[in-house]
């Protein structure tokens, strides 16, 4: 992957670039002691513009969040008032009970 992306920098002659990596950063997935990693950050670093390699560590489960969006709104007469209907999405990344303020 970070070789296809050395080679992509070069092809395209991109200025300065930010690679980023999501991973669960599984010692077995990543070959740590395989000698293409010297071999691609002596590439990397040789190129003239600046390329940062950032990695996005996903090992832990996340906290528990809720969201809420508009998907519809309308307002409505009822004799001298007026009175507003809202249709809402709630997604919540776990399942639950839990009031929302």
């Amino acid at each position: 992957m970070l070789r296809a992306a050395f080679n992509w920098l070069i092809e395209n002659r991109a200025g300065s670039a930010e690679i980023w990596i999501a991973s669960d950063a599984q010692r077995s997935n990543w070959h740590p002691e395989d000698p293409r990693w010297k071999d691609v950050i002596s590439q990397l670093g040789s190129l003239s513009q600046k390329v940062r390699v950032r990695l996005l560590v996903l090992n832990q489960g996340s906290d528990a969040n809720a969201s809420i969006s508009l998907k519809e709104a309308s307002r409505r007469r009822q004799g001298d008032k007026s009175e507003l209907q809202f249709v809402l999405d709630l997604q919540r990344n776990r399942p639950g009970n839990a009031t929302l303020r």
